[in-house]
C-alpha cells in the first residue's frame, strides 16, 4: 500500500520547491557559521568541547604532513575507522593553512544536503506533500541546524545515516540503482565517523529484511524481499567484517558491552 502512494515521475515543480528549501537552509546555516567564526563566541563560551579537540588534533595532523613526518602524530588517531573526521580536518587544515572556516563550510554543506537526502528518501515511499514536509523537518530541526554550523562531525555523520536510509528505501521501493549505492556509501562513511553505529547497522539491516521475508506471503513481495536480503548480505560481506573487528578491538566496544557501566 505504501509503495502505491509513490509517484514515480517527480514533477519539475517539486524539484524547484525542494531546491528552494535547500538554498534557504544553506544560507541560514552559512550565516550562523560565519557569525560563529567572526565572533568566536562558540569558542569563548566553550559551546562544544569537541570543536576544540578536533581543532587541536587537525592542526597536529596538518603539521605532521608539513614537516614530512618529523612532528609527532596525534596518539588518539589511528586508522580511518572511527577517525575519518580527524583525518578530514587535518587534510583541510593542511590545504587551507589551519583554517577552521573551511571545516565549518564543509559541515554547512553536509547539513544542508541532509535536506535533499531526506526529501528523496521520503519521496520513494510517499507523495509530494509528505516528502516536502520531511524536507522541512530536516531543514529546521534544531540540533541538526546548530551542529551544522560548528566544526564537529555531527552534520557529516547525520548525512551518512541519511544516506543509509535512502539506500534502504530505494531498495525496498525498487528505485534507481544510483540511489541504492547510498546504502554502502553511507555505511562506509558511518564506519569512519561512528564505527559502533555502523557495526549495529550491518547486523540490524539484514535482520530487518529477513523479518520481512518471514512475514511476507505474496509471491511478488517474496521475490522483492529476497532481492533486498541479497543486497543486504552483499553490503554486510564488504563492510561488516572490518567494522565489527574494529569495534571489538577497541575499549569503546568493551564499555558498550559492559552492562554494569
Amino acid at each position: 500500500m505504501l509503495a502505491d502512494r509513490r509517484i514515480d515521475e517527480i514533477e519539475p515543480a517539486e524539484n524547484v520547491r525542494i531546491l528552494r528549501l535547500f538554498r534557504f537552509g544553506l544560507l541560514l546555516r552559512l550565516a550562523l557559521a560565519l557569525a560563529f567564526q567572526i565572533s568566536g563566541v562558540d569558542q569563548t563560551l566553550n559551546l562544544t568541547k569537541d570543536a576544540n579537540l578536533y581543532d587541536s588534533v587537525g592542526k597536529k595532523i596538518a603539521e605532521h604532513y608539513r614537516s614530512g613526518g618529523e612532528t609527532k602524530w596525534p596518539g588518539r588517531v589511528s586508522g580511518f575507522l572511527d577517525h575519518f573526521y580527524e583525518h578530514l580536518v587535518g587534510a583541510t587544515c593542511y590545504v587551507t593553512d589551519d583554517s577552521m572556516l573551511a571545516i565549518r563550510l564543509i559541515n554547512v554543506l553536509c547539513g544542508s544536503l541532509v535536506i535533499l537526502v531526506t526529501w528523496r528518501m521520503a519521496r520513494d515511499v510517499a507523495d509530494a506533500d509528505i516528502a516536502y514536509r520531511c524536507g522541512l523537518w530536516a531543514c529546521f530541526f534544531p540540533t541538526l541546524f546548530y551542529y551544522s554550523c560548528l566544526p564537529v562531525r555531527d552534520a557529516q555523520s547525520t548525512l551518512a545515516m541519511a544516506l543509509v536510509f535512502l539506500g534502504m528505501t530505494t531498495v525496498t521501493s525498487s528505485g534507481k540503482i544510483l540511489h541504492m549505492m547510498a546504502l554502502p556509501t553511507g555505511l562506509l562513511l558511518m564506519a569512519g565517523y561512528r564505527t559502533y553505529v555502523a557495526a549495529a547497522l550491518v547486523i540490524l539491516i539484514p535482520a530487518s529484511w529477513l523479518l520481512t521475508l518471514l512475514i511476507t506471503r505474496s509471491r511478488t513481495n517474496y521475490q522483492l524481499a529476497c532481492r533486498n536480503i541479497l543486497v543486504a548480505l552483499l553490503v554486510v560481506a564488504v563492510v561488516g567484517p572490518v567494522v565489527i573487528a574494529k569495534v571489538y578491538s577497541t575499549r569503546k566496544a568493551s564499555k558498550i558491552a559492559d552492562i554494569n557501566s
